[in-house]
């Protein structure tokens, strides 16, 4: 499955390879889960918001909600 990186500092979507931003989720970035993952991770815990909002989050890429059912919770990794 592939997700896509939603910038809460920047309040866009992550392009692909990780250059720049874009407010059209059709322009986003596909990446890998463990791709996402270690992103986020480096993204840093929470940003300008506070400790509630995560700087950047990953989000199940929308091509894939529908097929075989919503994926498994995981925790946040921190």
């Amino acid at each position: 499955m592939t997700y896509l990186i939603w910038s809460n500092e920047h309040g866009a979507w992550w392009r692909p390879g990780c250059h720049g931003y874009t407010l059209d989720i059709r322009e986003a970035g596909r990446y890998a889960e463990k791709d996402a993952t270690m992103t986020v991770a480096q993204a840093g815990a929470w940003g300008p918001h506070g400790p509630e909002v995560p700087n950047e989050v990953m989000v199940l890429a929308p091509e894939h909600r529908w097929q075989g059912g919503p994926p498994e919770p995981r925790p946040y990794p921190l």
